[in-house]
C-alpha cells in the first residue's frame, strides 16, 4: 500500500471462478475499517505465494505480492464493464464460507 497503508496492503485483487480457472474482475481498495484491514493483512501474509492465481497472460495491475485464492470476499460495486470488470468495487468483508463456483454472483 501507500500513504497511511504503506505497511499494509493497498487493495484486494478480485477474481471470479470461471471454467475451472480464475478470471480477474478488479481490485477493491476502499471500504476497509482499520482493524479489519489489519486483521485481513495478517491473514493474507500466511497464504502468500510467488505465483499469480490467474491464467498466464492475464493483465492485472502491478502488485507487490500474491496469495493463494482460498478466501472469498463480498464487495459492492457501481456497475460492470462489457468485459466483466467491476466498476468502483468497495470491500464489504470476508465471507465466512467459501461459495462454490455456481454461488459466485457478479
Amino acid at each position: 500500500g501507500t500513504g497511511w497503508r504503506e505497511d499494509m496492503m493497498g487493495a484486494v485483487v478480485l477474481g471470479k471462478p470461471e471454467n475451472g480457472s480464475l478470471r480477474w474482475v478488479g481490485c477493491a481498495g476502499s471500504g476497509f475499517q482499520l482493524k479489519q484491514l489489519q486483521d485481513l493483512y495478517e491473514e493474507l501474509k500466511e497464504i502468500r505465494t510467488e505465483q499469480s492465481p490467474f491464467p498466464p497472460g492475464t493483465k492485472v495491475p502491478n502488485l507487490m505480492s500474491w496469495v493463494r485464492p482460498i478466501l472469498a470476499v463480498e464487495v459492492k460495486y457501481y456497475d460492470i464493464t462489457k468485459t466483466g470488470q467491476l466498476i468502483w468495487p468497495i470491500f464489504q468483508g470476508v465471507m465466512e464460507d467459501l461459495p462454490n463456483d455456481e454461488e459466485f454472483e457478479i
